[in-house]
């Protein structure tokens, strides 16, 4: 989504601002994605450098729907807005 208004990051971090600045903040995309992603990457975050990482079957079977949500609307956008299939 960002290359398409030719926006590129280098970090997870810069890529989420980006993703609210330029996708939540105008309403081209709904508020609720962004929590979506900020939470799995909050998960991603914690599993690749806590110390110690409990894996709960849960938390990754709700992370995987939620990312399935996530790309979900963003292909329904790159459709809809580019027509990028």
């Amino acid at each position: 989504m960002l290359l398409t208004k030719g926006i590129s990051r280098s970090k997870h971090a810069g890529v989420i601002a980006a993703f609210r600045q330029h996708f939540i903040k105008p309403g081209l995309i709904e508020a609720e994605y962004s929590d979506l992603y900020g939470t799995v990457m909050e998960f991603r975050t914690a599993a690749d450098y806590e110390m110690v990482f409990d894996a709960d079957r849960a938390i990754a079977e709700k992370s995987l729907a939620s990312a399935r949500r996530f790309v979900e609307r963003v292909a329904k956008y790159l459709w809809d807005t580019e027509g990028i299939r």
